[in-house]
């Protein structure tokens, strides 16, 4: 759905996407002279929900952009399996028409995202540009009092081909300088990390003459757990020579990805259990690339002939850090 209101200058936009799957499956399993009747079922959906707005003013030689939104994201899967062994006959594969033991599983998985946006964009006289940016995230992914963060980026740009000092050089289709800073949240986790979790498990001792289900110690679990913040600082160049026939680009950077999610510090080995996630490492990259193309085109015998080149380049190397 969209609103446009008749000076065009202010555009809401509202989506809602919304995928449903269902699964249900009947087999027969087993070795050869014994039949197993396996059955299994589930569904899983995934909702998202954005709304934002869009306003547009332009006036003498300014421009100015902005973007203010909101999203949500949901996401449930369920699915089961039921097996039964000793299946009578293969013609009605059906886990009522099975005599042996049996084994039942259940899986239950889901996780949510909700956030809002930001983008503010200024132009002066086509030649100077100013954008800022940020989201305000949350994953159920992380505790309560740790499950939002805020990650803002910044950039600015000058072409000065569109200077007047420059103006007379013909050759130069296009250079524009240009520097950007930003904040990337990475929430790329398991669904329930923060948990500590129970396994079920059968026990291989025999009480009563029979093996008896268990269930495992849970395992540790961090207070310091929340999302990873890559920042990164940029600065490089555009150009264009010739109509951009000849064209490349070169940027030098240095990437921080700040709390990386892995094991903390190593716990004493007579505590007998894994040391937990947490936000415990840090990782700095610093690097550099250029690219490089030319594209162009010749006409032969009445038809035209586009051909082109890239080449690119680059190099980068990291160092960690361990909090």
């Amino acid at each position: 759905m969209q609103i446009i209101p008749s000076k065009e200058i202010l555009l809401i936009t509202i989506g809602i996407l919304q995928n449903i799957r269902l699964v249900m499956d009947l087999m027969i399993l087993g070795e050869e002279g014994e039949s197993n009747a396996y059955r299994q079922a589930g569904f899983s959906y995934y909702n998202i929900y954005n709304i934002f707005g869009t306003y547009n003013q332009t006036f003498d030689k300014h421009q100015v952009t902005a973007v203010l939104g909101f999203n949500q994201e949901d996401f449930r899967e369920e699915k089961y399996h039921a097996e039964k062994k000793g299946l009578i006959s293969d013609l009605f594969p059906t886990i009522a028409l099975a005599t042996g033991a049996s084994d039942v599983g259940e899986r239950i998985d889901k996780y949510a995202l909700r956030g809002a946006f930001y983008r503010l964009n200024y132009i002066y006289d086509d030649k100077y540009i100013v954008e800022f940016n940020g989201r305000y995230d949350g994953s159920s992914r992380f505790p309560k009092d740790s499950r939002f963060g805020f990650f803002p980026s910044g950039s600015v740009a000058w072409l000065l081909n569109k200077e007047n000092f420059l103006s007379e050089v013909n050759w130069l289709s296009q250079f524009k300088i240009r520097a950007s800073y930003g904040d990337l949240g990475n929430q790329s986790v398991t669904n329930f990390g923060y948990f500590p979790t129970m396994q079920p498990y059968i026990s291989g001792y025999l009480i009563d003459g029979k093996l008896t289900p268990s269930i495992k110690s849970p395992g540790l679990v961090s207070n310091n757990y929340t999302w990873e913040k890559v920042r990164t600082y940029n600065l490089g160049f555009d150009f264009g020579i010739l109509q951009n026939k000849l064209s490349g680009s070169f940027d030098i950077y240095r990437r921080n990805t700040l709390g990386m999610l892995t094991y903390g510090r190593e716990l004493p080995k007579i505590l007998g259990v894994q040391e937990p996630n947490e936000n415990a490492a840090d990782l700095a990259t610093n690097g550099w690339e250029l690219s490089l193309s030319y594209n162009d085109s010749k006409e032969i015998s009445g038809s035209m002939l586009n051909f082109g080149a890239r080449f690119m380049l680059s190099d980068s190397y990291s160092k960690n850090h361990q909090i």
